[in-house]
């Protein structure tokens, strides 16, 4: 079972700056540190305001485009990978805000 962290999805034990292959053989002590995404920081700063919901609306109109890490943390409202965010997505960053919801 992955691990949780409250407002984090987690991307994956690494070794390192490289994703662990849990296939590899294990000749020695290893520490593997666990890698998580903000979600809902759209402009990956590693903060969650207001400026993520603007920055995802401007994403939708084109005037500005989100980087990939950004696009997946844009996507709060859904789980399946994909990187189609909406503004859904924003609406949803500024609800949790304003604390009318209480998870991203």
């Amino acid at each position: 079972t992955d691990p949780t962290h409250a407002g984090h999805t987690f991307t994956g034990w690494y070794l390192g700056e490289a994703k662990f292959d849990f296939a590899t053989p294990i000749t020695g002590d290893i520490t593997l540190k666990a890698k998580w995404k903000l979600r809902g920081d759209a402009d990956c700063n590693g903060t969650v305001s207001a400026a993520d919901a603007a920055a995802i609306l401007r994403h939708l109109v084109q005037l500005q485009y989100l980087t990939p890490q950004g696009l997946i943390n844009a996507l709060v409202t859904d789980t399946t990978g994909s990187t189609t965010v909406s503004a859904a997505d924003a609406a949803k960053i500024l609800r949790w805000l304003v604390e009318l919801v209480k998870d991203l």
